[in-house]
């Protein structure tokens, strides 16, 4: 006969689910990998794209699709044409985030990441992100990392300073806390 005990899995050890071959779930970014990223990455312009993700917890093409009027009276206003969800979001510019965006040399209108230094020909795409992303990783030594590790790590890391998942979820945009636990570790 089968008792409760036979079904406990604390002494099971499971392996880290990461991506290997760009499959997989992200892997969630420590305070300290981040640092080691972002001191790999090649410019301020990709430091602002990746801080913003991190600390808005958004989406990479929803970073990416931003228009400079769209950092505004430190709120950043993530438009319903640009979210996966069709729903406008606002998230606030924290002050950790603050020294990412001053030292971005932004245009003065358009998109806020164009694709050319001239403003023409659209935003910066998300190939072009992960590519960048990649090769930091690269020269890091790190593995599993992908834009989509920025935005599960904001939710992983506010988890962990004991903001609830409802709340979570409204940061993400998420429209169930069930949503967002899957985010968290």
């Amino acid at each position: 006969m089968f008792t409760a005990a036979d079904f406990e899995l604390g002494a099971i050890e499971l392996p880290e689910a990461r991506k290997v071959d760009r499959r997989g779930q992200a892997r969630n970014l420590t305070p300290e990998n981040l640092r080691t990223i972002f001191a790999e990455l090649p410019t301020n312009k990709w430091r602002a794209v990746f801080a913003i993700a991190y600390f808005t917890g958004s989406r990479i093409s929803e970073v990416l699709s931003l228009d400079v009027a769209d950092v505004a009276n430190d709120r950043i206003s993530f438009r319903r044409e640009n979210t996966k969800t069709k729903k406008p979001r606002v998230a606030m510019v924290v002050d950790v985030l603050r020294p990412f965006l001053t030292a971005y040399d932004a245009p003065g209108a358009g998109y806020l990441f164009p694709a050319h230094h001239n403003g023409q020909g659209g935003h910066v795409s998300r190939q072009a992100a992960d590519k960048v992303l990649r090769d930091a990783c690269e020269f890091a030594g790190l593995d599993g990392v992908s834009t989509h590790s920025f935005r599960r790590s904001f939710a992983t890391n506010l988890h962990k300073q004991g903001y609830s998942l409802a709340k979570i979820a409204r940061l993400l945009g998420h429209s169930s806390a069930s949503m967002t636990a899957r985010y968290v570790e």
